[in-house]
């Protein structure tokens, strides 16, 4: 029997892992041959691990308010100084992202890989978990070619987004399976459709306050560089746009209206002509209508997943003892500039810690 398992080798389950009592018998199961996906992905391949500007604003889900005190305890300065100790540098870029002074995201992995093994972890790949089942006292983990019985189970199987490295909806049927509250999952962070044609500005760009409107009702307000294509908008500022549309909306934005205001010295001949307006406004306005997020398999994240209310401080399950979830199988997704991976790094530290806690007071009592 194991001590503890953990449900896929990702970001909040590398890191936790590697937090734990060395003396623990642990395993990590991940279903695919690969360790790490996302965390290779980030910044493109460069790592943006982290972002200065963490807090509760940059986040959606439930219980938001509960977020600036687990950051607190884990925030971007402690990722930064945890990687320095162990002699990996970063560096700043705009926006507050915090990058690997390599561009090398594999040098991050390297390191959660060799510092599990250090600690005595177990890494079993191209192993899909098919259900936890909770006995009396232990949990069975059910895979297609074995069962695995462990004390102790930590649920990190990410989101359902970017399906090319194997995402799944895992965290919702192990939710449904035991009567777990959920949101159910929306793309996020990536483009918006526009019933309007916009072939005329493909690939064009442009700096502008962003307004989400009902009728007249001012719903969401932004600021940045929109970039046009042949099916509608994109860029950081629509990828968080996006986020919002899809918590709230889902994807019924039929009487929603996305209203653009461009600064005279934004504006450019395409512009002018697309706009068929006079020169010499001091601003000018362009209002689409939203018809759809971009598919899935363009999204970076998905928003939703099980309730943040389901979890205490330690990221434990109210329901169910010794059964924990962490990082984006939870209801809470951040904002573009990879917000979601200080999330990982939090909520696997704070779970870590409490395990180093109980293990304390488990040996002054021997």
């Amino acid at each position: 029997m194991f001590d503890v398992i953990i449900i896929w080798a990702g970001a909040s389950g590398l890191f936790c892992w590697m937090l734990l009592p060395k003396d623990k018998k642990k395993l990590i199961l991940e279903k695919t041959g690969t360790i790490g996906s996302k965390v290779l992905l980030s910044g493109k391949g460069r790592c943006n691990f982290t972002n200065t500007m963490v807090g509760k604003n940059h986040y959606l889900g439930d219980q938001r308010e509960r977020l600036d005190q687990l950051f607190k305890l884990f925030w971007a300065q402690e990722m930064i100084k945890f990687l320095m100790h162990n002699g990996i540098e970063s560096k700043e870029e705009e926006n507050g992202r915090i990058l690997l002074k390599s561009n090398k995201s594999r040098q991050l992995v390297d390191f959660f890989i060799q510092k599990n093994h250090e600690n005595g972890t177990k890494i079993q790949t191209e192993t899909e978990v098919l259900a936890i089942e909770k006995e009396a006292d232990h949990f069975l983990i059910r895979t297609k070619t074995e069962i695995f019985t462990t004390k102790k189970v930590i649920l990190a199987s990410g989101g359902c987004s970017f399906p090319k490295i194997w995402a799944s909806e895992f965290a919702f049927s192990f939710a449904d399976h035991y009567q777990l509250k959920t949101k159910r999952p929306q793309a996020a962070l990536c483009g918006i459709t526009v019933q309007e044609k916009l072939d005329q500005l493909s690939w064009s760009s442009v700096f502008a306050k962003i307004q989400v409107l009902e009728k007249e009702k001012i719903l969401l307000e932004k600021e940045g560089t929109v970039l046009f294509t042949h099916w509608g908008i994109s860029g950081p500022v629509i990828f968080n746009t996006s986020l919002w549309l899809g918590y709230h909306y889902e994807k019924n934005f039929k009487n929603l209206r996305i209203k653009l205001t461009i600064p005279a010295d934004q504006i450019t001949k395409r512009l002018l002509s697309y706009l068929k307006a006079p020169k010499g406004l001091k601003n000018y306005i362009l209002t689409l209508r939203p018809t759809n997020l971009r598919s899935r398999d363009e999204a970076k994240v998905m928003s939703g997943g099980i309730l943040f209310e389901e979890v205490n401080e330690h990221f434990e399950l109210k329901k169910m003892s010794w059964a924990f979830v962490l990082g984006e199988a939870l209801n809470i997704t951040g904002e573009t500039w990879w917000f979601n991976l200080q999330w990982c790094w939090t909520s696997a530290f704070c779970c870590a810690s409490f395990f180093l806690k109980k293990n304390s007071l488990i040996e002054s009592t021997k």
